[in-house]
């Protein structure tokens, strides 16, 4: 369980999680509002060391008049060392989204964020012909789904995740992994739960 305070740096509010076996790391808070605003936008995302509650595509979608048959475009520089906290049982949803890169040979650099208390969806998005990674990510009381994402002929990190709930599940249903890539889950830890491969197309 997270333990969190509240801390003011000027006109910057930050969140401070007590984590059990890591020191405590203060976290800017982002403002959800103005996230989405980037996102509509078409500003690429660059965030690092961040606090982000119950990021959804459904209130993206709601705020904007997004169809949730429509597929949300998200172009993204990085997003590391930051914490998504969950709300209403979502702790980051990227679900039916196409990914875009700054930067082809980063690809889609996830690596080493928080994800804590709800459902991580990246569920029906396409991520096409681009590096894939979420090295050194930590999952806490959280399920992982990626049903029907399109991945392309490019590689796939999963390198030193740890997951701290022994009921975490990882879902891969009716996943197109490329004809190319690899996917790496080399040293991955505490997945006492279940990694499901149903359906997939490799």
């Amino acid at each position: 369980m997270i333990h969190a305070t509240l801390e003011k740096k000027g006109n910057v509010t930050y969140v401070c999680p007590k984590i059990s076996g890591m020191d405590q790391i203060s976290y800017e808070i982002i403002d959800m509002e103005k996230l989405y605003e980037a996102i509509h936008k078409g500003i690429p995302l660059a965030l690092d060391g961040v606090c982000a509650e119950g990021f959804s595509m459904k209130e993206y979608r709601k705020k904007y008049g997004v169809s949730e048959d429509d597929k949300v475009e998200i172009k993204i520089d990085f997003i590391t060392n930051s914490i998504f906290c969950g709300k209403d049982g979502i702790a980051a949803d990227f679900s039916n989204c196409q990914f875009a890169a700054v930067d082809m040979e980063s690809g889609i650099m996830l690596d080493d964020n928080i994800f804590y208390y709800g459902r991580v969806d990246f569920s029906y998005s396409f991520i096409g012909d681009l590096d894939f990674s979420m090295k050194g990510c930590r999952f806490i009381d959280c399920n992982v789904y990626f049903a029907y994402t399109v991945f392309g002929n490019k590689d796939i990190y999963f390198n030193e995740t740890v997951f701290d709930d022994e009921k975490c599940e990882v879902v891969f249903s009716g996943t197109d992994f490329g004809e190319e890539g690899e996917v790496s889950l080399d040293y991955m830890k505490g997945i006492n739960g279940s990694i499901e491969f149903y359906k997939c197309s490799f």
